[in-house]
């Protein structure tokens, strides 16, 4: 399993062994962010990590949602942050080209929650999408989401 470090905004990161626990702060270089390294621990413990340099955490989920285009697209969402999303859905929809934008709603707990989206990626039936246009209440919902274990 691959291990995400996260990376702050000045470029530091704390690397925790899964074996012993020992904590190793770094600053890793460019090149060596968002991919899988390898890394053998003073213990000799081996293991992979990523350093991941996202500006929000994303968050896995499994969370209704509806993309508002011509026709309403059911979708669930599969990971959320502040700042975007990921969603599948069943059916190949033709026209969701990248740069694109659509309102997209999802529920929360019990909040029904819209913000205006552009898409960023599209592959077969997963698309991504960065918030434009969302207000700061349903920030907030996002960001204290926690998924259920």
């Amino acid at each position: 399993m691959v291990s995400k470090v996260l990376v702050n905004p000045l470029g530091w990161a704390v690397i925790i062994c899964p074996d012993c626990g020992v904590k190793t702060i770094t600053k890793p270089e460019k090149e060596l962010q968002n991919k899988v390294l390898d890394r053998v621990c003073t213990c000799g413990a081996k293991y992979q990590l990523l350093f991941d340099t996202r500006s929000a955490h994303r968050k896995r989920c499994s969370l209704p949602g509806i993309l508002l285009a011509e026709k309403d697209i059911p979708v669930v969402i599969k990971n959320i942050s502040e700042i975007g999303a990921s969603f599948s859905f069943e059916d190949h929809v033709n026209g969701l080209e990248i740069g694109s934008f659509y309102k997209l709603k999802m529920k929360i707990n019990q909040d029904w929650i819209e913000g205006v989206t552009k898409i960023t990626r599209v592959h077969k039936n997963v698309v991504g999408v960065t918030f434009s246009e969302i207000d700061t209440d349903h920030k907030k919902i996002i960001g204290s989401y926690s998924p259920p274990s």
